[in-house]
């Protein structure tokens, strides 16, 4: 066989083909073996050309959200099933579609009494409300005052190749006296800040 510096250079057109090595099927699955396959540019363009599109954003409504110890649903509004994913008002999102999700979630904590103590306040999250997904993030302070109004944001990446995935929201604290805290901020033009907010896009 030729060396490939020897062949003539043309312009692709998308019908065109290019050999690669197949290593991971449509369901995510290792191939063995990575056999050599024909890809169509048509099909590379559409892999390149792929963006995050937002599928869903909601908060709560709620003056603020509590949780003592055991681990408590975090709540993010209304009911809303769109095409692929649904967000109960009890704070459960189902992936109705797999692929690849970008989750931000958006939280105001602060502490609700005068006392001296030191608090944690914890998040993870929970897949079919049994594994967890990633790291739990804990943000631990003491304070002798009423203080609120401190913003925390986790992103999280969710890939799942099976429909239907549900993804639970958790909130716990350890000590006393934290919670999520929605801000009246009373100026024209700015929205009160929710105690709690969440964005999902779609690799598409």
């Amino acid at each position: 066989m030729a060396q490939i510096s020897s062949y003539p250079t043309i312009a692709p057109q998308l019908q065109d083909r290019v050999l690669g090595s197949n290593n991971i099927d449509s369901a995510g699955v290792v191939v063995q073996g990575n056999p050599t396959v024909q890809y169509l540019f048509t099909d590379v363009k559409k892999i390149v050309d792929q963006g995050y599109v937002q599928q869903l954003t909601s908060f709560s409504a709620l003056a603020a959200q509590d949780a003592t110890d055991a681990a408590t649903n975090i709540t993010f509004g209304i009911l809303q099933d769109l095409a692929n994913v649904k967000l109960e008002a009890n704070g459960a999102l189902t992936i109705k579609t797999a692929g690849t999700y970008y989750v931000t979630l958006e939280y105001i904590y602060g502490q609700r009494v005068a006392l001296a103590n030191v608090t944690t306040i914890l998040f993870n999250t929970l897949q079919n409300n049994a594994t967890q997904l990633g790291n739990t993030t804990s943000i631990r302070f003491q304070d002798n005052n009423i203080s609120q109004g401190t913003p925390v944001s986790i992103p999280i990446m969710i890939t799942t190749t099976t429909a239907n995935q549900v993804y639970n929201f958790k909130l716990a604290e350890t000590g006393t006296g934290a919670q999520l805290v929605a801000i009246a901020n009373g100026i024209t033009g700015f929205a009160d800040s929710p105690c709690a907010a969440i964005t999902i896009s779609k690799l598409i």
